[in-house]
């Protein structure tokens, strides 16, 4: 992993704890969100991996109701030490160390309550849907997006349609009429 990216993935991971810690949701989500541009760039696993995860929690956190399921308090405990293990790991520039507590990060989630573990599972898959969509937002196309995040591609284009993606401004590359124009001067 090159190092200014995985600096900014420490950073990134740094404040992801101190927002887990004040339960701070809104963060955790900016955090995911402003990781994407250089996630789609660089197109490392790492980088989407943590985008995902950073955003899976944002949304894990935000329901207060998993909070009373049996094992909450074990999985609060283990993100925050799981994620300052990727730190440790990165700091070190150990990409194999940062694989295998990311692995183990997701597996420690399989020892959870059947509930709140199915709950979470449900979180993270939407969570590489929704995250995906914004990759291809950024112009990766949709093969290649399904690929980098490892859902299948009609998801990726089923919630595009519904949401909009397209039509946002790194999508949108001008003028209807001034792109038909061009279209025409240059088939004369």
């Amino acid at each position: 992993m090159e190092k200014e990216l995985r600096i900014r993935i420490i950073h990134l991971l740094r404040d992801s704890i101190n927002a887990v810690k004040n339960n701070n949701t809104s963060q955790l989500n900016a955090l995911s969100d402003g990781v994407i541009h250089s996630a789609t760039i660089s197109q490392a696993p790492n980088s989407l991996e943590i985008m995902t995860l950073i955003y899976s929690l944002s949304k894990i956190y935000e329901r207060d109701r998993y909070k009373t399921f049996k094992g909450w308090k074990t999985f609060d405990n283990q993100t925050k030490l799981k994620l300052q293990d990727l730190i440790d790991a990165l700091e070190v520039d150990s990409e194999k160390g940062f694989n295998s507590n990311l692995q183990a990060f997701l597996k420690s989630i399989n020892r959870l309550d059947k509930r709140l573990r199915n709950y979470i599972n449900d979180v993270m898959e939407k969570a590489k849907i929704t995250k995906g969509s914004r990759i291809y937002e950024h112009g990766v196309s949709a093969g290649r997006t399904a690929n980098i995040v490892n859902v299948p591609q009609h998801e990726i284009m089923k919630y595009t349609g519904t949401t909009g993606v397209p039509d946002s401004e790194y999508s949108i590359s001008g003028d209807v009429k001034k792109r038909l124009a061009l279209a025409r001067k240059l088939f004369q």
